[in-house]
């Protein structure tokens, strides 16, 4: 059964929120005033940065060289993949809670990058215990965060992007006044732009994606409890020698009583999950990243790899389980409709993704035909646009004839300037 088929039988009231809209405004209600006094706190010391350096998460994209690379989230299901995690030579992509993790395992060479996007400060002590000032790790974060991290983390091996949430009016008009232009001589500013997808994995997706990264594999990106676990082990160095924490199981009230959505494939489920659910979902649909999952959690619309043939081949060789543009468009249209959310690309889009697959011949055809009937400007390829000259020439066409029409009315009616009227 492929994935379109798989959503369509997805049973009806199937991970559904009470009032997802309502959610989402409170989270930001709740964050706003700490992102506006945060980068308030941060602005001096990033702008000092941009002074000797373009610091800006675009500037990055010249060194990363593409191929895999693994995404890692903190669900249960990371557990799968922890006993090969050191053998694995391509980039990986992670947040300051893995920090420990890394630490314990001895990683810490270039190609990791650490995402920083939460803005809690209680949490500020997984970098200040955990982060060398000569580590090879590269933070990736946003304005709103606390200060303390910046001034923590090693200066050369800081860059930023900004948030973008279409309903965030702090992130989406104020921010960027502020941070506009951080080295007007340079011509450097904060420029990259990432959505705001709630959590560091569907904020990491899109940043591999545009860095050119393909296959993304996503380990620990459950979403939800497999195994009746809470999320992954973990560690903590305390008195010389390292303490390693089980994966708790889902045994506290709070949790149990938060597990109440029925999710696709019998994984436990919370509100939480469905929400960030969403955010992966609208971001699979529309942008297509090529994302394979070695997750065990409710994401099964992402085709699974197993985490230690994943490591053992080094990522290659897994092209074939990327689910196709046009197929993650309809199974994400499919699955955003139940939820009350509708998306839609342009004309244009579907037309080039239906050329996959085509001869070349056919795709040739295709292409003009798309081009010679269609009635609006074309912009090929996201190029700066151009009236096809079959318009232009129907324009020229028009013109012709109105100005004919204009003269023999003017003939016709004797209003010709210089000449003579005889009555």
């Amino acid at each position: 059964m492929n994935v379109i088929d798989r959503v369509k039988a997805y049973p009806k009231g199937c991970e559904q929120m009470r009032d997802s809209f309502s959610y989402n405004e409170g989270v930001r209600a709740a964050w706003t005033p700490i992102w506006v006094r945060n980068s308030h706190r941060s602005y001096q010391e990033i702008e000092r940065r941009f002074q000797t350096g373009n610091c800006d998460m675009a500037s990055l994209k010249p060194q990363m060289n593409g191929g895999p690379c693994l995404i890692l989230g903190s669900g249960p299901s990371l557990e799968d993949i922890k006993p090969y995690l050191k053998d694995w030579k391509g980039n990986i992509f992670c947040s300051t809670s893995h920090l420990p993790m890394l630490a314990y395992m001895g990683i810490d060479r270039p190609g990791i990058y650490c995402g920083l996007i939460d803005c809690d400060p209680s949490m500020i002590w997984l970098v200040t215990d955990y982060v060398k000032k000569d580590t090879n790790i590269t933070l990736l974060t946003h304005p709103q965060i606390p200060s303390e991290y910046l001034k923590h983390w090693p200066e050369e091996k800081a860059y930023f992007f900004r948030m973008l949430d279409p309903s965030d009016e702090y992130s989406n008009k104020y921010l960027p006044l502020a941070y506009g232009w951080m080295n007007e001589k340079m011509n450097w500013s904060i420029g990259t732009t990432i959505l705001n997808g709630g959590n560091i994995v569907n904020t990491m997706i899109p940043m591999c994606q545009s860095f050119g990264f393909s296959p993304i594999f996503v380990a620990g990106y459950d979403l939800g409890y497999p195994d009746n676990l809470r999320r992954s082990g973990d560690y903590r160095y305390k008195d010389g020698s390292w303490e390693i924490i089980p994966p708790p199981p889902l045994t506290e009230q709070r949790w149990v009583e938060a597990v109440r959505l029925e999710s696709n494939n019998g994984v436990p489920f919370d509100e939480l999950g469905a929400f960030y659910k969403t955010s992966s979902i609208i971001m699979w649909a529309m942008a297509a990243p090529p994302v394979i999952s070695c997750s065990r959690g409710v994401m099964s619309e992402w085709t699974y790899a197993n985490p230690k043939e994943v490591v053992e081949k080094q990522g290659l060789g897994f092209d074939h389980l990327i689910v196709d543009p046009i197929t993650a468009y309809k199974a994400g249209g499919i699955y955003l409709r139940r939820r009350g959310f509708l998306i839609m690309k342009t004309d244009f889009w579907a037309s080039v993704q239906n050329m996959a697959g085509m001869k070349f011949l056919d795709k040739i055809k295709h292409l003009i035909n798309w081009y010679w009937y269609k009635d609006k400007p074309w912009k090929w390829m996201g190029g700066k646009g151009y009236v096809p000259w079959k318009f232009k020439r129907d324009k020229k066409k028009a013109e012709a004839k109105a100005k004919k029409i204009a003269a023999c009315t003017t003939m016709a009616t004797g209003d010709v300037k210089g000449a003579e009227v005889v009555s």
